[in-house]
């Protein structure tokens, strides 16, 4: 490895086209500190497939209708290993999260029912209390590092209650998701999946014996098919619960931040018209898609006139998805009257993310009650945000200030 972590960079195989090899580390490319979407952005082009030999060596699709098509062919790309380099991936797939269609189907049909329109609806006034909440208390500093004051605690607080797991184990909770998604050294990511793993075991344990009004306990006793869910099976639908729900919209929010904090304009179009939240919110998903799914190729083949190998592994970065001029018109314009607006910031297929409508929740009324009461706001002048590269692109720290 090298002092990054990284593993060390192995040959060029021979059936790699010279002209799609790229020198990218989707864990440490200098880039991803300063402007993680910039850094994905060079990669555009050379047929819509390039290949870096960072991490192992993986290919990564560069636009949006080849990486729905990888999506929707789980019997030429698999969900396991997913995790970039293999040596980062568990030992086993993992029910739901790791597993192919039609197999994934039974436990996708549990997680619905406990993510699905009527049940997270419940949580929104609580979504509105505690973004009023906390705006309340940084509004008079005129100052706050949104990333750890709001960011960090909304959509964190939201989970934590539903999931009936103590506020105070965020912290701990918060540090291992991070590691399994943006720490550099595979070791450390592997250790932090186990980590969080035998945290969910015990509660798990808990749940299944004494049953509460809370995720844990629905996902811990729930049926697939004609038989209640195995101790396993719910020990890792509930941990993917817990890595989702504490880190991806959190970001999300972050960057949401930062692009109005930067663009005038933009951030006024909602101030002034609060209608446009809705759309601005989809449109603010494609701009900002921040997830970056893995998979394995099955079998040798050709794909899009390329020589993949089986057991090769293919980096997916939505945000190409949603910033290709191929599939979205005018795509490097952020517009708030998008329409139509089909982004693939939530996936696609078998393995979209199941949690969309709460994070859908949780971005519209962040945009509506932080900018009803902080309507005009910047970066620090002479501060910069921290971001981050990783399976998912973070905002590690936002410095805003508006006038008291």
């Amino acid at each position: 490895m090298n002092a990054q972590g990284a593993d060390d960079r192995p040959a060029i195989p021979p059936h790699v086209p010279a002209d799609l090899v790229v020198d990218f580390d989707y864990m440490n490319d200098p880039l991803l500190i300063e402007d993680p979407h910039a850094a994905y952005m060079r990669l555009v082009g050379k047929r819509g497939l390039v290949f870096t030999p960072r991490n192992g060596g993986h290919w990564i699709a560069t636009r949006q209708k080849m990486i729905g098509e990888i999506f929707q062919s789980p019997a030429l790309f698999s969900n396991f290993p997913r995790t970039i380099p293999r040596t980062a991936s568990a030992g086993k797939p993992a029910p739901f999260s790791d597993i192919d269609p039609p197999d994934n189907a039974k436990y996708r049909r549990l997680l619905q029912q406990a993510l699905g329109p009527s049940s997270v609806a419940r949580f929104e006034q609580q979504a509105v209390d505690t973004m009023i909440e906390l705006t309340e208390a940084v509004r008079p500093h005129g100052a706050c590092d949104f990333a750890v004051e709001i960011a960090q605690k909304l959509p964190i607080f939201i989970i934590m209650k539903w999931l009936d797991l103590p506020f105070a184990d965020r912290f701990r909770l918060l540090e291992v998701t991070d590691n399994i998604l943006g720490h550099p050294d595979p070791a450390v990511r592997k250790a932090a999946k186990v980590a969080v793993g035998d945290y969910v075991d015990a509660v798990v344990r808990e749940r299944r014996a004494a049953p509460g009004d809370d995720l844990v306990s629905f996902m811990s006793n729930g049926q697939v098919e004609d038989r209640m869910v195995t101790h396993e099976e719910a020990r890792a639908m509930v941990t993917n619960l817990v890595i989702g729900g504490l880190d991806t919209v959190r970001n999300m929010m972050s960057f949401f931040a930062l692009f109005l904090a930067r663009n005038d304009r933009h951030r006024r179009q909602l101030v002034e018209d609060p209608e446009l939240i809705p759309s601005a919110v989809e449109e603010l998903l494609r701009w900002f898609a921040i997830p970056n799914m893995g998979r394995s190729v099955v079998r040798d083949m050709e794909f899009h006139g390329v020589a993949m190998k089986a057991g090769e592994m293919i980096l997916l970065p939505l945000v190409l998805a949603g910033r290709d001029d191929e599939s979205h018109a005018d795509a490097m314009t952020v517009d708030f009257a998008r329409r139509p607006n089909r982004h693939m910031t939530f996936g696609a297929g078998a393995h979209g993310c199941p949690g969309l409508h709460l994070a859908r929740i949780e971005l519209r009324i962040f945009l509506k009650e932080w900018l009803a009461r902080i309507p005009d706001f910047a970066v620090k002048p002479g501060a910069k945000p921290v971001t981050r590269g990783g399976v998912i692109l973070a905002v590690q720290s936002l410095p805003l200030v508006w006038n008291g």
